[in-house]
């Protein structure tokens, strides 16, 4: 039997790109598969990691690109670690085998997921931190499990303040591709730039990265928040809050919750716990 692939497998499709994505993909040709779900995968761009999916309501990631659900469908039984991704004018090419998987963009939207800033005023208005609180955050958190972690967030709690010394044990800590000390500090480092405040948590984070590990993929989200880009449901949130409109922070609020098993809530934890010790 050939080892040699068969002809394209083309599909078409609509796309919604984040603004960083899309900035991203402006310099970047070549990937691998870097990691596969049963609802996404990642692609590896020389260190920079893009999340492809398909089409949900609301639910584009800062380092997004979401493509029809039918195409993804029909591509996801092809995807594994390592594959080789080429992008080129508007095309991904995916060298699978037995196919060349080739998705043509024929259509896309970009969306510009930056953070959106409010006032304290205004969040008090939405009452968004008793909102919080009624979602019982801790025990659907990472933070339950996890010992050491718990003792990190009640430290932080009690001293209503994040030191270096916490930095250095949140980040990487926990399991999973974004771990819940990371989700964590990404919940404190967003609220600091949506109520422009001075990136004091920002700045001993991107320092203590320098010196401490984490995953790829948690390190491209803290690239992307560094930058001041923030996942879709996170907008949608704060764009609410700003418009005074419980009915969609509520919507908003579910729809972060729905990441992965824990990091929804460890991100809220973040949040909450931001607007506790100010």
């Amino acid at each position: 039997m050939s080892s040699k692939r068969s002809s394209q497998n083309i599909r078409s499709t609509f796309a919604r790109i984040s603004s960083y994505t899309e900035e991203l993909l402006s310099h970047k040709n070549y990937a691998k598969i870097h990691s596969v779900f049963p609802n996404g995968f990642n692609l590896n761009f020389d260190g920079e990691l893009i999340y492809m999916s398909y089409h949900q309501k609301g639910m584009l990631s800062a380092i997004g690109l979401t493509i029809d659900k039918a195409v993804f469908t029909a591509l996801h039984p092809y995807l594994k670690e390592g594959v080789h991704v080429r992008f080129r004018s508007n095309q991904l090419m995916f060298y699978t085998r037995p196919n060349v998987f080739m998705i043509e963009i024929t259509d896309q939207t970009i969306e510009h997921l930056k953070v959106v800033p409010v006032s304290r005023k205004t969040l008090k208005k939405v009452d968004l931190e008793e909102n919080l609180e009624a979602l019982d955050l801790f025990n659907q958190s990472g933070f339950s499990s996890n010992q050491t972690l718990f003792n990190v967030l009640e430290d932080i709690q009690k001293a209503k303040e994040v030191k270096v010394s916490h930095a250095k044990q949140l980040i990487g800590g926990g399991v999973g591709l974004t771990p819940t000390g990371d989700d964590f500090l990404q919940g404190l480092i967003l609220m600091e730039q949506t109520l422009k405040q001075l990136p004091h948590i920002q700045e001993i984070v991107q320092t203590q990265l320098k010196e401490r590990s984490t995953t790829d993929v948690s390190l491209s989200y803290y690239k992307a928040l560094f930058k001041g880009y923030s996942n879709e449901p996170l907008v949608l949130l704060f764009e609410a809050v700003k418009n005074n409109d419980l009915e969609q922070v509520q919507e908003a609020l579910s729809l972060v919750e729905e990441y992965g098993e824990t990091s929804g809530y460890d991100l809220l934890t973040g949040i909450l716990t931001y607007l506790q010790i100010l």
